[in-house]
């Protein structure tokens, strides 16, 4: 496969051009139009969108691509020419035209979505005994335990609905130290 040796990339700023960066080699199988790049600019360093690849730079010195981002093209061929269009017709940078096209948590550089999970923290055994006693004054809260018995864990709003209580009911068994909830990241690149 034939690599390019520059990105074309567009910045979130005031400014309707494209510029060149250089992909080091390491970086070469990942590059790709409409992945998220972090680059240098001026003296900080900023998110970018590449938008093209090419083998020459009409500039003279080029700076060194930073980081690609995702792993796969978060902007579409087609959503690369509509904001190079907006750009245009509404005299705005094209990287902020590409702004208005992405979700919040994409913008501000994030790629992973967090979660909340629960899990068992006491032995089988215990939440066997710990079900059949507030089977009565607690069904919702038995029904999350049973769900939980015998898997790893489960996303919290997986949980409720499955066993059919609140988000409350499940909090409840966490303060009562039945269950952990922690934090996972589930990547929506």
């Amino acid at each position: 496969m034939t690599y390019k040796r520059f990105a074309e990339v567009v910045l979130d700023i005031p400014l309707n051009k494209k510029f060149h960066y250089r992909i080091p080699p390491s970086f070469e199988s990942q590059i790709g139009i409409g992945k998220r790049v972090k680059v240098p600019f001026r003296s900080r360093t900023i998110i970018g969108y590449c938008v093209g690849l090419t083998d020459v730079s009409d500039v003279g010195t080029t700076k060194d691509i930073i980081q690609v981002i995702d792993k796969k093209p978060i902007l579409s061929l087609k959503m690369l020419e509509v904001a190079e269009w907006l750009a245009d017709f509404y005299f705005c940078g094209w990287g902020e035209a590409l702004e208005t096209f992405l979700p919040f948590v994409v913008r501000k550089g994030l790629n992973a979505k967090t979660i909340n999970v629960a899990k068992l923290s006491k032995d089988e055994a215990f939440i066997k005994d710990t079900i059949s006693t507030i089977r009565r004054k607690a069904p919702k809260q038995a029904k999350a335990l049973e769900v939980l018995s015998g898997i790893d864990e489960m996303a919290v709003q997986e949980l409720a609905i499955t066993s059919k209580c609140k988000a409350a009911s499940i909090y409840s068994l966490r303060d009562r130290g039945l269950i952990s909830l922690n934090k996972r990241q589930v990547d929506d690149s």
